[in-house]
């Protein structure tokens, strides 16, 4: 009959099982919304399940080895599967649901960057605005035009402004501002670079 040996492996074993009973329900907790879900805490408890199941495998196949009685040991078999049954579950569940975080997450900050970044083939109207290659004799020619037409207009967003401005450059000109992204902010910049390269600010209106 069950000897010192067997009393010793089943009292470490249910040590293990008691963990795993205390992780299963930290992890419910979190996946049915009772506790604030800390996916880094579910993610270690899938680890530690996932560890402790090893050990608790182990430890079955060595009590089973020492259980002589044939109903005592078609009970302990059927105990310690639907056991690992149990566990194997809920790591498939964490593991589900913080999968499911990720893709969620994912998909969010792709949807983000979509909704952030500006267009680049936007299609605006024609405006008939000589272009400007550098000459600084033709900037306040040009630059009066375009402030009218374009810089002041409300309706028109950086962006807008921004592709028609660069559209209008030509040689000099526009290799003075051929390393600015199209972007809101740095509308703004390409105007201040062209109005120092090619002419003097104070003459013309903001």
């Amino acid at each position: 009959m069950p000897n010192e040996e067997f009393s010793r492996l089943k009292t470490i074993r249910a040590a293990y099982k008691g963990h795993c009973t205390r992780d299963v329900k930290k992890a419910e907790r979190f996946l049915n919304a009772i506790d604030k879900i800390d996916e880094a805490e579910l993610v270690a408890i899938a680890d530690r399940l996932n560890r402790r199941m090893e050990e608790i495998i182990v430890m079955d196949n060595q009590i089973q080895t020492l259980i002589t009685d044939s109903n005592e040991l078609e009970k302990e078999i059927e105990d310690a599967l639907l056991f690992q049954d149990e566990i194997s579950v809920w790591r498939h569940r964490i593991i589900k649901f913080t999968d499911a975080n990720k893709t969620q997450v994912k998909q969010f900050q792709n949807d983000s960057k979509l909704s952030h970044t500006p267009k680049f083939n936007i299609k605006l109207p024609t405006i008939n605005i000589k272009s400007f290659n550098g000459d600084p004799l033709q900037w306040l020619t040009f630059w009066d035009s375009f402030n009218a037409t374009i810089h002041m207009n409300n309706e028109l967003s950086a962006i807008e402004k921004m592709t028609y401005l660069t559209g209008m450059l030509q040689g000099e000109a526009a290799r003075t501002i051929a390393g600015l992204p199209l972007t809101t902010d740095n509308y703004a910049r390409a105007i201040e670079l062209l109005k120092e390269r090619f002419g003097n600010s104070q003459t013309y209106p903001n």
